[in-house]
């Protein structure tokens, strides 16, 4: 066998379960991934229970060496490949192409009749721009992100003041069939997401009413404000998981970022009080691109959150057509 390249006779492709949760975890330790923001160890049973997400592992023998998962969204049409990793013994070899072609071309276990391939990366994953700008996929959309840390047992402090004090300026909760109703409706659709895209916890989902019950998971929280005025509408969605890092929570934020966002923030805090599991907690708050960060800088400050750097700095999504190949 080459050095650079394997004989790709070697590997085999299995259907990941429950029951290969530690096989998965040994290709790579999660600490490595992600700068300690792997979200794979704590959501991985979560995600093997959605009708929509189909799990793959390379096999050498009867080694896991690569790892790759994706959601099936828009009605079945689009696949949006998601958390992949792959061994260190095997970096660099070629099992991530072989991975991808082997999706796009349709192996022997997944469904045939994808019509789009979808991917988010950050800003910085130079590749997915790379690949737009040659013409090979095209670029959906773009968003800004910001970081925010605190302490759990200051958080705990801060919330409970806000929480005596705040007016709630009609924030609510809404569940799966009032979402579906926004991804349907006319102009709170064309207003939240303009380009045809709700992005949540990095997948981006067309603006279509079946898609609401996969965009809801048990940790997902979506938080509304003056539905009923398209113009100075909010509406917010927050998921969580815990990394090696610490707790890390996604906030996605959609149109109007006034200072009513502060009832959004103690709603979500509310939820996440109870599920934390870590003394660090870490917020990435993603809005629209040249988003005015001035109203959320300062009920950040308020709740007693300090704005920190991660890694990244916003979003890109991009599509391929996989039809157009034929």
């Amino acid at each position: 066998m080459d050095h650079q390249e394997m004989d790709h006779q070697e590997i085999g492709i299995k259907r990941v379960t429950t029951e290969d949760y530690e096989r998965v975890m040994a290709i790579l330790p999660p600490d490595e991934i992600y700068h300690g923001g792997d979200y794979l160890p704590d959501y991985f049973h979560m995600l093997l229970e959605m009708p929509n997400i189909e799990m793959y592992a390379a096999v050498a023998g009867d080694k896991f060496v690569g790892f790759s998962f994706m959601s099936i969204v828009d009605d079945g049409k689009t696949v949006v490949p998601r958390g992949g990793r792959v061994s260190k013994e095997y970096s660099g070899k070629g099992l991530v192409g072989l991975m991808s072609k082997w999706l796009d071309e349709g192996g022997p276990l997944y469904r045939q009749g994808f019509l789009y391939r979808a991917a988010i990366g950050n800003k910085e994953n130079a590749p997915l721009l790379q690949h737009a700008r040659k013409g090979l996929c095209k670029e959906i959309l773009q968003q800004d992100f910001r970081f925010y840390d605190i302490w759990k047992f200051n958080l705990e402090d801060e919330f409970k003041k806000q929480r005596e004090s705040n007016q709630f300026v009609n924030a609510r909760f809404i569940e799966k069939d009032e979402f579906g109703q926004i991804l349907e409706s006319r102009d709170l659709s064309r207003y939240f997401f303009p380009e045809g895209r709700a992005v949540v916890d990095d997948v981006p989902y067309k603006t279509m009413r079946s898609n609401a019950p996969l965009i809801f998971t048990e940790r997902t929280k979506v938080v509304v404000t003056d539905t009923n005025n398209p113009h100075e509408a909010i509406l917010s969605i927050s998921n969580f998981f815990k990394a090696p890092v610490g707790m890390i929570v996604n906030l996605n934020i959609y149109g109007c970022l006034s200072e009513k966002i502060k009832s959004h923030l103690i709603l979500h805090v509310e939820k996440l009080l109870p599920c934390l599991r870590s003394d660090f907690i870490l917020f990435r708050c993603i809005s629209k691109p040249d988003t005015n960060w001035a109203n959320l800088d300062n009920v950040m400050t308020e709740l007693g959150f300090k704005t920190t750097h991660f890694y990244g700095t916003g979003l890109v999504c991009v599509e391929w057509n996989l039809k157009s190949k034929l």
